[in-house]
């Protein structure tokens, strides 16, 4: 908003110092409107400075978000890589028992996960009127916090491609669906980090904190029922040993 605001400055200045250009007609003995030219002009000036500072106090940040936003994409696109990873057992005939130890200790974490990124969804949040600094920080945390979540998903995924395609289907869907709304969150924190004030910066970053929130609770829902899947499963796999 900000840049958008100073940008409609500079070009109303520009427009004024036109109409005082105008009415001058070249004339240098009109001597009436020179005032009016130079002080537009002033103006004009005045505003194309700011407007230039401001970009310039952007351009960091700006490279910063983007550099955090590519990192969650590829972690998206990871999860989909789910078959390159080492299965480590099947359920069904002729396949080795899955290990459950490896499937629950991958869940266990990615639960972690998802409580870290709703918790620093929620101090992003207080920090974005209480200490807009901090945010580029905390923005960095629920970063590194996704990928490691992705990177368990795909174990998970992995485990779960020949035993249970659904399972793992729904694994994938639902921690890219997180990964989109942090997406969101990590934009909406990079423009409240540039316009601290702006209260339509803070309301963005408080609907995307709060749409991160409800796919964590989606995906810790799932993560329930996932385990509660895989003791159903394992005695299954047993008896068809």
């Amino acid at each position: 908003m900000l840049i958008l605001d100073q940008t409609k400055t500079a070009a109303e200045c520009a427009q004024q110092l036109l109409y005082a250009a105008k009415e001058s007609g070249g004339n240098p003995k009109a001597t009436h409107v020179h005032g009016d030219i130079d002080e537009s002009a002033e103006a004009m000036s005045s505003s194309i400075q700011e407007l230039v500072s401001s970009i310039e106090k952007l351009a960091p940040n700006v490279g910063v978000v983007s550099k955090l936003v590519n990192c969650i994409t590829e972690a998206i696109f990871t999860v989909d890589d789910y078959r390159s990873v080492s299965v480590s057992g099947g359920l069904g005939t002729g396949q080795a028992a899955l290990s459950s130890g490896d499937f629950v200790g991958l869940q266990s974490r990615m639960m972690t996960s998802t409580k870290e990124i709703a918790r620093t969804a929620q101090e992003i949040v207080i920090k974005s009127s209480s200490d807009p600094g901090q945010l580029g920080k905390l923005a960095s945390h629920i970063s590194e916090c996704y990928q490691e979540l992705a990177r368990d998903a795909k174990g998970a995924s992995g485990e779960m491609a020949r035993n249970n395609p659904e399972m793992g289907a729904r694994i994938r869907s639902s921690v890219q669906e997180l990964g989109q709304a942090t997406i969101e969150l990590i934009k909406a924190t990079g423009s409240c980090q540039l316009t601290p004030n702006d209260t339509f910066a803070l309301k963005d970053v408080s609907e995307n904190a709060r749409e991160v929130g409800e796919k964590v609770i989606k995906r810790r829902q799932l993560n329930e029922r996932d385990l509660c899947s895989l003791k159903v499963l394992l005695p299954e796999a047993q008896r068809q040993q």
